[in-house]
């Protein structure tokens, strides 16, 4: 007579014959299987316990072939002393992540992301687990992009140069006949005429100018200079060294000591003050003052302010609001995105609000040094 174990014990072989419910190491070791990634755990004598599917197969080795083996055995002596600190820190009670170039069981090369965490148990480390991740196409990708962005940066810096060449000779010339014009009133309409084509060559320079200036930013080869000093001091150097678009009214309500680049300082300014002379109206005041932790600069203008759905685009990149009176927009649209990076290069902020009692003021602030 058959007892109520055994044939729960008969009922349990059957199910699983048929495809019935799998043991928890069974279902453990499917679940290994499927991880998008190689997988495996050594022991504190760096002898392979298990491995997972994706690793036998990187390996080109079975699971039974692989139990056992020292770690130099597996994935080479080279890879193993590369390895070894990591291995040993891991050992140590240290979660370790690194990049490693490894060869698959075809010889191909591959990327690889590793990460060793170490199995503690009762205090003490019994092995380690490992997870190495194929990074390949991501890392060919990134190459593939950082290609493209320098073919790119390449080509613009050259049209750059080469544009702004014949433009210089040409700004030259045009500048040369406007000064050598004799006045007489016949001539005032070809003497318009050369004016106008001047300040055309002359936007087109500006325009080259901080096209040249992104791709710098961009690419990440601007250098930062700093030159300590009170902020004021450094502004009013600024303002008498330039012809800007606008001549400000500077005030100094207090002074502070800043770390900032003196030509990122022109730059800021500069842009800054073209925006005042384009969107906004006089009087433009440049007001410098300082708290315990910061040095603001603070640049407002009395014109019509900026639209209020425009502010949240306002330091984007090729971001253009119309003209104060109803022309087509002459600027490139990068200025202020220009200035916001060059700030941040210095370690500084900035932010708009509305000038009161109307206009817009665009304030800096800079770390004190």
């Amino acid at each position: 007579m058959e007892s109520s174990e055994d044939s729960a014990d008969r009922h349990n072989a059957d199910e699983s014959n048929a495809g019935g419910p799998r043991t928890d190491v069974q279902l453990l070791r499917r679940l290994v299987d499927q991880l998008p990634g190689m997988v495996a755990y050594w022991s504190s004598d760096l002898r392979l316990v298990i491995a997972n599917a994706d690793y036998c197969a990187f390996v080109g080795r079975s699971s039974d072939d692989l139990r056992g083996r020292h770690f130099s055995a597996v994935l080479g002596v080279d890879v193993f002393q590369a390895n070894l600190p990591h291995l040993q820190a891991a050992l140590a009670g240290e979660r370790q992540t690194f990049l490693r170039t490894l060869l698959d069981a075809t010889g191909a090369s591959r990327h690889t992301e590793v990460s060793y965490s170490p199995d503690i148990v009762d205090g003490r480390v019994a092995g380690l687990f490992a997870l190495i991740t194929d990074i390949t196409d991501r890392v060919r990708a990134l190459d593939a992009l950082e290609s493209a962005n320098r073919r790119y940066s390449d080509l613009i810096a050259m049209l750059g140069h080469d544009v702004r060449q014949p433009l210089t000779i040409v700004q030259a010339l045009l500048d040369e006949i406007e000064h050598a014009w004799n006045g007489d009133t016949d001539d005032a309409w070809p003497r318009a005429n050369v004016t106008r084509a001047l300040a055309a060559v002359e936007r087109m320079d500006q325009m080259l100018v901080g096209m040249l200036s992104m791709i710098n930013v961009d690419s990440g080869e601007i250098e930062v200079h700093p030159r300590r000093g009170g902020l004021a001091t450094l502004v009013a150097e600024a303002l008498a060294s330039e012809l800007y678009a606008v001549e400000p009214r500077l005030t100094v309500r207090n002074d502070g000591t800043v770390a900032v680049d003196p030509f990122h300082l022109r730059q800021i300014l500069g842009n800054l003050l073209s925006n005042a002379a384009r969107y906004g109206s006089p009087p433009v005041v440049v007001t410098v003052e300082a708290d315990k932790h910061a040095v603001r600069m603070r640049i407002a203008d009395s014109g019509p302010g900026v639209a209020k759905s425009f502010v949240p685009y306002l330091f984007d990149r090729f971001a253009r609001a119309g003209g104060t009176r109803g022309s087509p927009p002459s600027s490139t649209g990068f200025g202020l995105y220009m200035v916001r990076e060059l700030v941040r290069l210095n370690g500084g902020t900035i932010e708009y609000r509305p000038n009161t009692p109307v206009g817009a003021e665009f304030t800096v602030t800079f770390p004190r040094a």
